[in-house]
């Protein structure tokens, strides 16, 4: 049960007791061995320096999927399928849309807690605060120090 986190960490990042647990999982269970190593090998994939080589590694790692995990991993495959273009785009432009996520996980947040809230009152209000940009008050004595 507690060593699901070690299947699901790096294995870069994992020290070696917690590596050790991972060979004696993966040498007792050669699928879940297998399914790890193509976990690995397919984080390995953004660290090609170039769009050719990296849609090469991925076409490399797809054919070492045996149909016994394809099952598993038809999510993933399907997902890089639909989106193929714009995720070699990476390679391409090494731009996330990062900001935008975390402005849009503010957004559900500020829609969580004002409950009752028209979108146009939400809008306003993040258009009016620069997206939850926190403003500095002066402190109680600063006023009077001028």
């Amino acid at each position: 049960m507690h060593d699901r986190s070690i299947l699901l960490r790096r294995k870069a990042d994992l020290d070696e007791s917690k590596q050790l647990i991972l060979e004696v999982w993966t040498k007792n269970l050669p699928e879940l061995g297998m399914a790890h190593d193509l976990k690995e090998a397919f984080f390995d994939l953004w660290n090609a320096e170039s769009r050719a080589e990296a849609e090469s590694l991925y076409q490399d790692w797809q054919a070492r999927i045996s149909p016994g995990l394809q099952a598993a991993f038809q999510p993933l495959l399907t997902a890089m399928s639909n989106w193929h273009e714009e995720i070699f785009a990476f390679f391409d432009h090494p731009v996330t849309n990062s900001y935008t996520e975390a402005l849009n996980g503010l957004l559900r947040l500020a829609t969580r807690q004002g409950r009752g809230y028209s979108f146009r009152t939400i809008r306003d209000k993040l258009l009016s605060t620069h997206g939850f940009a926190k403003h500095q008050r002066p402190k109680y004595g600063d006023a009077w120090d001028k």
